[in-house]
C-alpha cells in the first residue's frame, strides 16, 4: 500500500473519531485550529486618520484592494464612517491578514474616536493633503494648516506607546500637484513640514514623512511593500 500525506479533511475525520465531539465542537476545531493550521497568515493592524478628502478612503481601498472610494463619488466618507471587516490579502506569495477597524470621516469631532482605532493596531498613517497645506484654506472653524496640526497632535496623544516605535507614518497626499507648483518633496518639508513642529509637535520629527500621488497605485503599492507590510506579525 502506497503512503500519502494526510489530507486537511482526513486530519479533520481522525480528530472528530479519536474524540467523538458533538457538531458544534466539529465546528468549533476546524474554526480555531485546523483551518488556521493549514491556512496560517501574517496580521496587520492599520488605522488611517485625517482631515476630510485627503484621500484615507482611496489608500484604505489600495491596501485591501477594494473600490469604495467610487461608491463615494467624490462626496467622502459619511459621519458614521464605514466599517471594514478584517480581509486576507496577497502581497506577492504571502498572505496577509488586514484587521477590522474603521473608515471615518475628517473632521475634528473624529478625532474622539483615535483611542479606539488605535487599540491593537500595528500602523498608524496621518494622511493630509499637500496641495491644501500649501494653501491653507480657511473652513468654519480654523485653516488647514491648524486643522492637521490639531488632528496629529491627538494622533500624537492618543498613540504615544507607538511614537516610541516610530510606527506613525505622516503621508502627503496628491505629490502631482507639487510638481506642478515646481516643489519637490524636500523643498514642501522645509517650507511647510516644519509648521507642524511650531505648533507643539516636536515629536513628529521623528515619524517617516512620504510624499504620495494616490493615482498612481504602483507606487503607493511599492511603498506599502516596503515600509508597512513589514509589521505584520
Amino acid at each position: 500500500m502506497v503512503n500519502r500525506p494526510m489530507e486537511q479533511k482526513d486530519l479533520v475525520n481522525f480528530l472528530i473519531k479519536m474524540s467523538n465531539p458533538a457538531v458544534a465542537l466539529e465546528k468549533y476545531l476546524w474554526d480555531t485550529f485546523i483551518k488556521n493550521l493549514f491556512e496560517s497568515k501574517d496580521r496587520i493592524g492599520i488605522s488611517i486618520i485625517g482631515p476630510t478628502y485627503c484621500g484615507k478612503t482611496t489608500l484604505f481601498d489600495i491596501i485591501r484592494q477594494e473600490d469604495n472610494a467610487a461608491k463615494e463619488g467624490g462626496r467622502g466618507t459619511s459621519n458614521q464612517g464605514r466599517t471594514l471587516l478584517r480581509k486576507t490579502i496577497q502581497v506577492g506569495n504571502k498572505s496577509i491578514e488586514i484587521k477590522e477597524t474603521k473608515d471615518y470621516d475628517g473632521s475634528i469631532t473624529s478625532t474622539n474616536n483615535y483611542k479606539s482605532l488605535f487599540r491593537g493596531v500595528d500602523i498608524i498613517m496621518f494622511i493630509f493633503d499637500m496641495e491644501q497645506f500649501i494653501s491653507n484654506p480657511c473652513g468654519e472653524e480654523m485653516s488647514y494648516r491648524a486643522q492637521v496640526a490639531s488632528m496629529l497632535k491627538m494622533a500624537c496623544l492618543d498613540g504615544e506607546k507607538y511614537v516610541k516605535d516610530k510606527r506613525i507614518f505622516v503621508i502627503g497626499s496628491r505629490k502631482d500637484k507639487l510638481r506642478a507648483k515646481k516643489y519637490t518633496e524636500r523643498t514642501f518639508k522645509e517650507m511647510y513640514y516644519r509648521y507642524l513642529t511650531e505648533q507643539d509637535l516636536e515629536q513628529c520629527r521623528l515619524f517617516p514623512f512620504m510624499a504620495l500621488n494616490l493615482l498612481d497605485k504602483q507606487s503607493v503599492k511599492e511603498f506599502l511593500e516596503q515600509e508597512i507590510y513589514q509589521y505584520a506579525k
